[in-house]
C-alpha cells in the first residue's frame, strides 16, 4: 500500500510488484515455519485475491481458491485453478513451497470499448467474490449467480453472502469456508458525474494487459 501512494506510481508496474509482495510474502513464511518444515511438514494455504485501482481489477491466486466476476445474469471465474489430476482433489502450488508462480491478471472492470463514460461495462449486476474451495465444492457457479442476481432479494451483499455460508452448511462441508463479495455496480452508482468522466481515464490498456 506504500507503494501506491507514492507520486510516481505506475499502472503497468502492478503486476511486477504483486509477483514481488506474494514471493515476499511465501519467503515469510517458510521463515516462521522453519522448524516444522525441516521436520518436513511444511505448511501450505491456498491464496487469492483482488486489486481495485480506478477502474482497473487485478486478480491473483496460488492454488485452487477462486475469485469470481458476477455481471449481469453471467458470472465467470478469473482465477487459474492449481489442482492435481489425482482423485484425492490434491493441491499442486500453494503458499508455503517454492518454486512459487502465482496466477495474475488485470482488465477494466468499469469500461468497454474506447474506454468512455457512455461504454459502462454493465447494466445492472456487478459483483467480485472471492472465495476458498470449501464453497465451491459444494455450491455450483450457477447457485452462486441466482443467489447474488435474484430480483426478489433486495438484501445486503453482507446478507447474499451469509446464504452462500448457510448453503454450504447444509449440505455438510467438511472444510473451511470463507467468502468475500464487493457490490462493484453499487460502488459505480454512487459516484459523481466528474468521477465517473475521471475514471474512465487512461484511455488506453496498461502495458502488460
Amino acid at each position: 500500500m506504500n507503494y501506491l501512494y507514492t507520486n510516481n506510481f505506475q499502472l503497468q508496474n502492478v503486476h511486477e510488484r504483486l509477483l514481488k509482495y506474494i514471493n515476499e510474502t511465501n519467503l515469510e513464511l517458510l521463515q516462521e515455519f522453519k522448524q516444522e518444515i525441516e521436520k518436513e511438514k511444511v505448511p501450505k494455504t491456498t491464496l487469492v485475491g483482488v486489486l481495485v485501482i480506478g477502474q482497473w481489477l487485478w486478480t491473483f491466486n496460488i492454488g485452487d481458491s477462486r475469485s469470481f466476476v458476477i455481471k449481469d445474469l453471467l458470472i465467470s471465474q478469473i482465477s487459474v485453478d492449481d489442482i492435481g489430476t489425482g482423485a484425492t482433489h490434491e493441491i499442486t502450488q500453494a503458499l508455503g513451497q517454492v518454486p512459487l508462480s502465482p496466477h495474475v491478471s488485470v482488465f477494466n472492470w468499469a469500461f468497454e470499448g474506447d474506454y468512455t463514460a457512455e461504454n459502462i461495462a454493465f447494466d445492472h449486476n456487478y459483483y467480485f467474490l472471492i472465495c476458498s474451495d470449501g464453497l465451491t465444492d459444494k455450491v455450483s457457479s450457477e447457485e452462486i449467480l441466482k443467489i447474488l442476481t435474484d430480483p426478489n432479494n433486495d438484501g445486503s451483499v453482507q446478507e447474499k453472502v451469509e446464504s452462500l455460508y448457510i448453503l454450504t452448511m447444509e449440505r455438510k462441508i467438511d472444510d473451511n469456508v470463507s467468502i468475500i463479495a464487493v457490490d462493484l455496480a453499487q460502488y459505480f452508482k454512487n459516484l459523481s458525474p466528474i468521477q465517473i468522466i475521471k475514471l474512465s481515464y487512461p484511455k488506453r490498456k496498461p502495458d502488460n494487459e
